[in-house]
């Protein structure tokens, strides 16, 4: 059976649904406040050692010598890194330069096996068409 009449407790269903709305919608972003809150404030928690200042002035390590100045040398001394650098670079060079060569070689191989299309080969001089023969 079909009843069309209203809760007599809740006479303003337009009210009630807009209020239910309403409250949701803000705890949801209450919610979500929070959390970015939260997260703002953790970010700011962790990332605080940031914002400490070094333990020393620059000022400090005026009157300190370098490295090159205690050992006598000129700069610094070369590390393994700088050699192995040199030695990778030399190889790739190499690898390059043997590969620009295999590269030109099969270029040129192509170009003369594709001269015939050009009308002419050393060989056999101009090609006429079959009804000039």
């Amino acid at each position: 059976m079909l009843s069309l009449s209203q809760n007599p407790d809740d006479f303003d269903v337009y009210d009630t649904t807009f209020s239910n709305l309403k409250n949701a919608m803000a705890n949801q972003q209450a919610n979500y406040e929070y959390r970015r809150n939260w997260g703002i404030n953790e970010q700011e928690r962790i990332e605080s050692w940031r914002g400490i200042p070094h333990m020393t002035k620059d000022s400090d390590w005026e009157n300190v010598p370098s490295l090159a100045q205690v050992s006598g040398q000129p700069g610094p001394n070369p590390t393994d890194y700088d050699k192995h650098f040199d030695d990778l670079e030399g190889k790739i060079a190499a690898h390059n330069a043997a590969w620009w060569a295999e590269h030109n070689a099969q270029v040129a191989k192509q170009a003369a096996a594709d001269a015939w299309r050009k009308g002419f080969t050393a060989n056999s001089g101009p090609e006429l068409p079959y009804t000039l023969l």
